[in-house]
Formats: structure tokens, sequence, C-alpha cells
């Protein structure tokens, strides 16, 4: 049977056996994917704006290319997750773990991220201008070339974060004070 044949109901009553499985493509805009263990699951190119993947487990997922728009993910587990290019914009990431995730140039508009958990996550050329990070941790996160203009870090955990010339910062941030290390190209 081929993925594609089922409903939107059918993935949501089974999504504790989707361990691993490819559902590139797949539109589960809106879904109720609530505790989901979505585990290595593929979702490359797929559709999952507005989907509520509240405590849903989505570690060392590939969410490349995906759209996120305004999902419900507070909280959500994204730990090694690969999120290339993926659109999160106005998603709620509130205390998400995404630990080593890579966000190559994903796009985190307006995206609350308080307390969210970002150690080692790859941003590079990532855009979370207008992103709310505030308590977040992004300690030894990569954050060359990205743009966080607009972007609250208050009490932001930088320390050991990487950036380079073509990072944007918010305005009136103080680099000297943050713990972040300059990298030189």
């Amino acid at each position: 049977m081929n993925i594609k044949q089922f409903t939107k109901d059918d993935i949501e009553n089974i999504t504790h056996k989707l361990e691993g499985i490819d559902l590139s493509n797949i539109n589960l805009s809106k879904s109720n994917l609530i505790r989901a263990n979505l585990f290595g699951v593929i979702l490359i190119d797929s559709n999952l704006q507005g989907a509520n993947l509240r405590g849903a487990n989505l570690s060392r997922s590939n969410l490349s290319k995906a759209n996120l728009t305004e999902a419900k993910m507070d909280p959500v587990y994204l730990v090694r997750a690969t999120m290339r290019y993926t659109v999160l914009n106005r998603a709620n990431l509130h205390t998400a773990n995404l630990n080593s995730a890579d966000m190559t140039k994903a796009k985190l508009n307006h995206c609350c991220l308080i307390k969210a958990q970002m150690s080692g996550a790859i941003l590079n050329q990532a855009d979370l201008s207008g992103a709310v990070l505030e308590s977040a941790n992004l300690s030894l996160a990569n954050l060359c070339g990205a743009n966080l203009t607009n972007t609250n870090l208050t009490n932001t955990n930088l320390n050991e974060a990487k950036y380079d010339d073509h990072t944007e910062w918010p305005k009136h941030f103080d680099l000297n004070q943050c713990g972040a290390i300059h990298i030189k190209h």
C-alpha cells in the first residue's frame, strides 16, 4: 500500500508506528500529531503548516524544505534533525529541543523560541529576523551568516557560539559581552 493513499485521519491514528518511514511530499497541514513518535521520519518537502506537533518526537528526522509555518511545537523534540531550507515562520517552538539540529538556510521569521535548547545547532545563513529567543540556549551554535535582526536575545546563552562577518545582529546588541566567537574566513 502506498502511504500517499492514507487520509490525514489515518496518519494521525498510526503515528506511533511511523518511526523511520518516508513521508516526503505529504500534506499534513493542520494535522493533530500531538505526542507522535516521528523519530527518524523523512518529511522532505512536506506541508505541515499549522500542524499541532506538541510533545512530538522528531529527533533525527529529515524535514528539509518542509513548510511548518505557524506549527504548534511547544514543546517538540528535534534533536539532530535535518531542517535545511525548512520554513518555520511564526511557528511556536517554546521550550523546543533543537540541540545539534541542522537548520542551514531555514526561515524562522517571528518564530517563538523562548527557552529553546539549541546547543550545537547549525544555523548557517538561517533567517531568524524578528524571532524571540529569550532565555534560549545557543551555546556552541553555528550562526555564520545568520540574520538575527530585530531578534529578542534577552538572557540568551551564546557562549562559544560561532559567527562571522556576515552574521547580522540586532541593533545595539553587545557582541563583546555575549561569549560568542568570531570566525574569520
